[in-house]
């Protein structure tokens, strides 16, 4: 089985995978306040690539600028010195450099962002089909360019966290499936916390979310399975043999005597797509149905939702975001752990996200505050990524996410 290890991941505190599960939902224990275990350090963001390469032309620009003499002197050394800030000045627990990055993308994405409305403003036009063959089980895949995402749902018992643990471990060999390479691998939560009033008395039990949903979620991109789909003759034939394996492949390595997984049908995913940010609002004006993303949150079509990185071992972060669900602020909350193939180490790469989305009202700029708040009062390692938050809001949906997002 391949392993998971810590990646760099733009320089976040990315989670870590154990050979452990997590179940859906809330423990029973009496209390009625979310845990607040003591806060454990955060790790120093490790040192790329990038940065050696913006060191030595740094060290570069100076020797020329001291070898050429004149007014050359002054220039190299305040480009040498500039590039060195950038390279080891922290910003937010990210380097200078990837924060500035961020911002630019972020520049480049509300320009593309204006063409569309709704979720297919973060992955451009969108469509759900169903690869099953005749007379099978339906498949319902969303197929957004070069991405087919393949939707495949837990099913819950009668009572919420009564169901059993998801076994992270196995989803890291999902990440290969025979000669084919998985863009990604997401466990996908979605949960409607209960809402009760600032003025109701404390229960003697644990709040109980409204309503939940999980799903594990495979990316399968053209561009990175190109030679697997040549072998099967590269047509659209072929790439819905593919999706079917996977779809059997990932029944056998998760579903168990105690957790069922299932394929869904189209108007099953449509459903699922319609309300991961939550019931629609009302929309008095068109402008309120444009998206717009700012370096902290983003609203789509009069929903407005925020995301944080979560750092930690997955197993431990995702048992204790279980017991928090219940008290997370907004409309909805996502719980998602990706899952990437590291190209440079081997294994996969990790990333643990939190997402709240709720009305784009005056209240809902708090949210972001709240959250981080309430998480790092938990214990866990919060990371606030400024300037990705469409990026990191893709992940948290049923949308295709491949290689390079993250």
């Amino acid at each position: 089985m391949a392993t998971v290890r810590q990646g760099s991941s733009g320089g976040w505190s990315p989670a870590t995978v154990q050979q452990t599960s997590t179940g859906g939902g809330h423990r029973r224990e009496r209390h009625d306040v979310p845990p607040r275990p003591a806060v454990a350090a955060v790790p120093s963001p490790r040192f790329t690539l990038v940065q050696w390469v913006l060191l030595q032309i740094a060290a570069a620009a100076v020797v020329c600028g001291l070898a050429a003499r004149h007014g050359w002197q002054v220039v190299g050394i305040a480009i040498g010195a500039l590039l060195t800030l950038v390279s080891i000045v922290r910003v937010q627990r990210r380097w200078l450099y990837q924060t500035l990055t961020s911002r630019l993308r972020l520049r480049s994405r509300k320009r593309a962002q204006r063409h569309f409305t709704g979720l297919a403003s973060l992955a451009g036009p969108y469509q759900v089909v169903d690869v099953a063959g005749s007379g099978g089980t339906p498949i319902a895949v969303i197929r957004a360019g070069t991405t087919w995402a393949l939707p495949l749902e837990f099913r819950q018992d009668s009572v919420f966290n009564d169901d059993a643990g998801v076994p992270l471990g196995g989803m890291t060999s999902l990440l290969k499936i025979e000669d084919v390479s998985i863009a990604s691998v997401r466990l996908l939560s979605f949960v409607t916390p209960a809402v009760v009033p600032a003025s109701a008395p404390a229960g003697p039990a644990p709040l109980l979310a409204r309503g939940a949903s999980r799903h594990c979620i495979l990316t399968l991109d053209t561009i990175l399975a190109a030679s697997a789909l040549a072998d099967r003759g590269g047509s659209d034939a072929a790439i819905t043999q593919i999706l079917r394996r996977c779809a059997m492949r990932a029944q056998e390595v998760l579903g168990s005597g105690r957790v069922s997984l299932h394929t869904l049908d189209e108007a099953a995913v449509h459903r699922i797509l319609d309300g991961c940010l939550g019931p629609p609002g009302p929309q008095a004006r068109p402008a309120d149905a444009a998206t717009v993303e700012s370096a902290t949150g983003i609203r789509i079509g009069g929903k407005y939702s925020t995301t944080v990185v979560v750092g930690g071992a997955a197993g431990t972060a995702l048992g204790r975001l279980t017991d928090l669900l219940p008290y997370l602020p907004g409309r909805v909350a996502a719980v998602t752990l990706v899952l990437m193939p590291d190209r440079h180490r081997g294994g996969a790469r990790s990333t643990l996200l939190v997402r709240v989305s709720a009305p784009a009202d005056r209240a809902a700029g708090n949210l972001g505050t709240r959250l981080g708040k309430m998480l790092s009062r938990a214990g866990l390692l919060v990371q606030r990524v400024d300037g990705e938050q469409a990026e990191l809001l893709r992940a948290s949906t049923p949308l295709g996410l491949t290689e390079g997002t993250l």
